[in-house]
């Protein structure tokens, strides 16, 4: 198989597992950050929101909202006033423990000066979860 064909196989193969929920760390709608560390170091020099979401291995509550919500254009828009940062928490339970999470999904809303701004727990409508980045962006 030539190397082009290969590409556009692999291409074809994320997008198929992308739509049936089968990619662990989401799709690219999100420019996610894996490492929580360098996210919110990014977040403190730009003066910038983070935006921790905590998942649990195959997390069918985040991978519907990889489908459903992160790929609404109006989410992708109000995405850029975070840092984007996607956490396993079952690999990183001081920070589960940290924040307080207690289930997932669960979205943690970290102020640039490192403060919790919010904490929200379970999946969410594309529309519910606009609210809430509406809501955590003003404040």
């Amino acid at each position: 198989m030539t190397m082009f064909r290969y590409h556009r196989h692999r291409g074809l193969l994320v997008a198929l597992l992308c739509l049936l929920g089968g990619l662990p760390g989401g799709c690219a709608w999100v420019h996610w950050e894996f490492d929580h560390q360098a996210g919110l170091r990014k977040a403190v020099k730009n003066r910038q929101r983070a935006l921790i979401l905590f998942t649990r291995g195959f997390d069918t509550g985040a991978n519907q909202m990889d489908r459903e919500v992160f790929s609404d254009p109006d989410v992708q828009h109000l995405m850029r006033y975070f840092v984007p940062i996607r956490v396993d928490a079952g690999l990183n339970p001081r920070l589960v423990e940290q924040f307080g999470v207690k289930g997932t999904p669960a979205f943690v809303v970290v102020r640039p000066d490192l403060t919790v701004a919010d904490v929200q727990e379970g999946k969410m409508t594309a529309e519910q979860f606009r609210h809430f980045l509406i809501k955590n962006s003003l404040h």
